[in-house]
């Protein structure tokens, strides 16, 4: 099974911030695990998960690229973007780091959307951006709590997007299948 998703990676002050966080926010302590450094990522937009590929079956490993062509030109056009992550908090089995979603990033979301819908792909909209600082390893217990949640300062630079495909089973890999440049500077 695998999954598709866009994202970006923090740049070095950014992930500074990220690692920071984590090292603040005491989740360790009721059972969560930080994700390593070179795991850090925004997630911009998930197009497949393996839930909705198993219930469609619209899309095959490798066949992503020839379907997903138009996103380049979309990329292209949206300019680059300032997030700021202001906050620490849980997101269903996940503690994430999240702020509010900056004007160019919305418009890029929603030609995202409209360009999968056209693809007639089952769209998954996000709730918000988001990198995950936090998972639970999700065993026959319940998900632990997490502590409340934190405030912080991140200032997150988007010039570029990668398109990743996941197999996440038998193990988790990550290939990346794409870089995307976003047009303008922020």
């Amino acid at each position: 099974m695998f999954a598709l998703q866009l994202q970006a990676l923090p740049g070095p002050d950014a992930l500074s911030g990220l690692l920071q966080a984590q090292r603040v926010y005491p989740a360790q302590k009721t059972g969560w695990r930080p994700l390593p450094a070179g795991s850090l990522h925004l997630t911009v937009q998930p197009i497949l998960d393996p839930v909705e590929i198993r219930q469609a079956q619209v899309i095959q490993p490798g066949a992503a690229m020839s379907m997903l062509a138009g996103l380049g030109p979309i990329c292209s056009e949206s300019p680059a973007f300032e997030i700021v992550l202001d906050r620490v908090t849980r997101l269903r089995s996940a503690i994430v780091a999240l702020g509010e979603t900056p004007a160019p990033l919305a418009a890029l979301r929603r030609r995202l959307v409209h360009e999968l819908i056209g693809l007639r792909l089952p769209v998954r909209t996000l709730e918000i951006a988001h990198v995950t600082l936090f998972r639970c390893d999700l065993g026959e217990g319940p998900t632990p709590a997490a502590p409340p949640s934190m405030p912080i300062k991140v200032r997150m630079r988007v010039g570029a997007l990668r398109l990743i495909e996941e197999k996440v089973f038998p193990s988790l890999e990550v290939e990346i299948l794409r870089t995307f440049e976003l047009g303008g500077a922020c």
